[in-house]
């Protein structure tokens, strides 16, 4: 269970992509995630990720990659998730960013929270959900509570 705030607002220089969750942020190999929760008061917020061409953020968990017969069960999100950022392939879900894996099973799914973006979405791909923004994996059930507010501007494509 996580209940502080989770804010990532300086540029990250690395190569590769970038993902931030609540609780997780990019998780390969087989996993088996069970009653998470991210009671953030505050606001999970991803600012620049300078050299990445793929941005992942959720409520709880950015990205799974990876991994056979995953599964994600009992999984809520209370905390506001917000992007500001500009110019990179985007993935926002309340609860899960992206799920790059056909064999992930997730159950219950919860988010309580809005969902913002405030960047510039001129990336070739801008996706946000209230649960999972992109997913290869089977989804069972799951309730969005939250809004989305897209507040920025896009000159690519998104959905």
């Amino acid at each position: 269970m996580n209940k502080a705030p989770v804010t990532i607002a300086a540029n990250d220089t690395r190569s590769g992509d970038c993902a931030v969750g609540g609780i997780l942020g990019y998780i390969t190999g087989t996993v088996n995630a069970e009653n998470i929760v991210n009671e953030a008061e505050g606001v999970i917020t991803f600012g620049e990720c300078a050299s990445s061409n793929q941005l992942y953020v959720g409520g709880c968990l950015g990205r799974i990659n990876g991994g056979t017969d995953n599964t994600v069960t009992n999984v809520e999100n209370y905390a506001l998730v917000t992007v500001r950022e500009s110019g990179k392939n985007i993935y926002q879900g309340g609860v899960i960013g992206q799920v790059n894996n056909a064999t992930t099973t997730m159950t219950n799914l919860v988010n309580h929270a809005d969902l913002v973006f405030d960047g510039t979405a001129n990336s070739s791909t801008y996706m946000a959900a209230g649960i999972i923004a992109s997913s290869r994996g089977n989804l069972m059930s799951a309730t969005n509570y939250g809004n989305f507010t897209f507040a920025g501007t896009s000159t690519g494509t998104y959905y």
